[in-house]
């Protein structure tokens, strides 16, 4: 892969439309006929790409299931393109009517695959560090294994946060809070707890809570969100 390119090198090898980001600048490009993806620093965000490529680096050393990093520029990179389904997708078409499951099977091997996920990024970082921005959307179903990507907002913490945010993710899709929502993220969590050897179930609620206040911040029903963030963190466990 050529070393020396630049950012308008980057545009001009674009394939496609660029893909939905708010923050940055992301699209498939065709470098010497391979397909790649590049990301590029959107204002203010040059420190948390390159914090990204970092963490890619160290996540693929590791064993972490993400794009492999190839080529790093200023204030942009370039990482290999993963093929699969949005897991967001994958998960709500496994849903039907008022939040019915139709696909069990489905939603058994993704909430096992993204707990399993979420270990081994944690373990790989010696549990001090976060993903960040755990949600279902910022991973792709490939085929036999689950892809994380999107890993900018990645920061020294308690792992606790990831399954906060990605449980708040789970319930506050619609339909909203609905039981079954509920019963997947807590299989999402018990099979997260089976490999860590813990129960998290009784810190699980003021972290659900904080990421149900944020990600409402984003979303016109946010009254509701910020009610039911409420809700939860008045319970023992989640």
């Amino acid at each position: 892969m050529a070393d020396k390119l630049s950012i308008t090198d980057l545009e001009r090898m674009r394939v496609g439309e660029p893909f939905f980001s708010r923050k940055n600048r992301v699209f498939k490009v065709d470098i010497d006929g391979k397909i790649c993806v590049a990301k590029v620093s959107g204002p203010g965000r040059e420190c948390s790409i390159a914090n990204e490529y970092e963490i890619l680096c160290r996540c693929r050393r590791y064993g972490v299931s993400v794009p492999e990093p190839l080529l790093q520029l200023e204030n942009a990179f370039v990482m290999s393109h993963v093929g699969g389904d949005n897991a967001s997708e994958v998960f709500d078409s496994s849903f039907e009517g008022a939040g019915q499951m139709a696909g069990d099977v489905v939603l058994d091997q993704l909430a096992d695959r993204f707990a399993s996920w979420l270990y081994s990024f944690h373990e790989a970082f010696d549990f001090g560090r976060v993903r960040g921005d755990s949600i279902l959307r910022n991973f792709i179903d490939a085929p036999g294994k689950l892809v994380g990507i999107d890993l900018e907002e990645s920061h020294e913490g308690d792992p606790i946060e990831d399954l906060g945010q990605v449980c708040a993710y789970i319930i506050a899709t619609r339909p909203m809070f609905v039981d079954t929502k509920f019963d997947f993220a807590r299989k999402l969590t018990a099979r997260y707890e089976d490999r860590i050897k813990d129960d998290i179930r009784s810190r699980l609620p003021g972290s659900v809570s904080c990421a149900l206040r944020y990600y409402g911040g984003f979303r016109s029903d946010h009254v509701l969100m910020n009610e039911w963030a409420d809700k939860i963190a008045t319970w023992d466990q989640f």
